[in-house]
């Protein structure tokens, strides 16, 4: 990544700030690559934000897709791509200069003499958004709530012995391509200009008029038109949870400062909520320690599956649980928990030695026995 925005700001020398988005790949998210980052890019690195789980695919995804795609049949074509300069003749061949593409390799400096530091940011996973000050790393679990927490570079103490050595670089080619693509939407403004000159200064109408006199008509009149801003599907998802949570629950004006309202937040004289800040962050979860008396319930459940043939659902068993006496509504556990339990319980079974079962059936045998025998002689 430094490499990349040196490489920008040497074609567009008027960049001044970078900001870095990214998914939660660990080889990005790490202590190691953001000091990097800070004492590669210095002052031009403004922050490095990174999506939740499971989110922030982009066009760059999908253009790596694309040329994973020609490399997978340069390679079915017969040919190797083992080195940096055969992946690039494998993306040439089949995307026709599409992409410009830089190789570099990788290499070790042993005349450099410096030991590899690393340091280690505490929770990092549960970090999403960071910002590179001069003197400190600022960090957020949620992106701008709160102040953040502020971690001195000098507790970030990192340093590497590697260096890139470029074997073909792309600046030349892709500088052209930078003017050409200014040169086209040029031309493409020129000709919006020449066929529309007037819109209409209302905010959200999309009407345009070739004179001015039409837009002055279009003014008196007030017949506007406007257009809903087009939305990706995550972001009308949104929008719609939103409303509906609004919907169910609605402000009321009639609450006093300091009131408690049926779902726990505090209303204020508005009737607005207001949570405690951090009410949104993931916590930690409770670890829950099963007492003897639910052990022993779960592990008479597990054991008439194991008599039967036929296992006990988990599901069934917490409601089964409801009905004693002996438990309340603390000591109450869940199907989920219950299943739990009892794929441990299956676990041990597995991992069981065939010796002690064989060794625990000759002792009941023994047992029966001599339980006959005494019986046998009370008689």
């Amino acid at each position: 990544m430094v490499d990349v925005v040196t490489d920008l700001v040497k074609v567009l020398p008027t960049l001044n700030k970078f900001h870095l988005f990214s998914d939660n790949a660990g080889c990005y998210k790490s202590s190691t690559t953001l000091t990097q980052l800070h004492s590669g890019l210095g002052n031009l690195l403004d922050t490095y934000n990174f999506s939740e789980a499971q989110n922030g695919k982009g066009p760059c995804d999908r253009k790596a897709s694309h040329i994973k795609s020609s490399i997978k049949r340069y390679v079915n074509e017969g040919n190797d791509v083992i080195t940096a300069q055969q992946m690039k003749q494998a993306i040439d061949q089949n995307q026709q200069g599409k992409y410009k593409v830089k190789v570099v390799n990788a290499v070790t400096n042993l005349d450099s003499g410096a030991n590899i530091i690393k340091s280690n940011i505490p929770e990092i996973t549960s970090l999403h958004n960071f910002k590179f000050t001069e003197d400190a790393l600022v960090v957020w679990k949620a992106y701008n709530i709160g102040e953040g927490k502020t971690i001195l570079w000098t507790q970030l103490k990192s340093n590497s012995n590697k260096e890139l050595s470029v074997v073909l670089d792309w600046r030349d080619v892709a500088l052209t391509r930078f003017q050409e693509d200014e040169n086209e939407s040029t031309d493409m403004n020129t000709q919006i200009k020449k066929r529309a000159i007037f819109m209409c200064p209302v905010e959200g109408c999309v009407r345009e008029f070739s004179t001015n006199s039409n837009l002055d008509n279009h003014l008196l009149l007030g017949n506007c038109d406007y257009k809903l801003e087009k939305q990706c599907l995550t972001d009308l998802a949104i929008t719609i949870y939103s409303k509906k949570i609004n919907d169910g629950f609605p402000s009321s004006t009639s609450g006093q400062h300091g009131q408690r309202s049926e779902c726990g937040n505090n209303i204020s004289t508005e009737g607005d909520y207001i949570n405690p800040m951090g009410w949104a962050l993931k916590g930690k979860r409770k670890k829950t320690v099963f007492s003897t008396a639910q052990k022993q319930y779960m592990k008479e459940q597990f054991d008439i599956g194991k008599r039967t043939g036929k296992k006990v659902d988990p599901f069934f068993a917490a409601e089964e649980m409801r009905k004693l006496s002996q438990f309340d509504k603390k000591t109450f556990l869940s199907g989920q928990q219950i299943a739990s339990y009892f794929s441990r319980l299956a676990q041990l079974d597995r991992k069981a030695d065939p010796g002690d079962i064989i060794a625990a059936k000759e002792e009941d045998q023994k047992t029966l026995l001599k339980k006959e025998i005494m019986d046998k002689l009370n008689k």
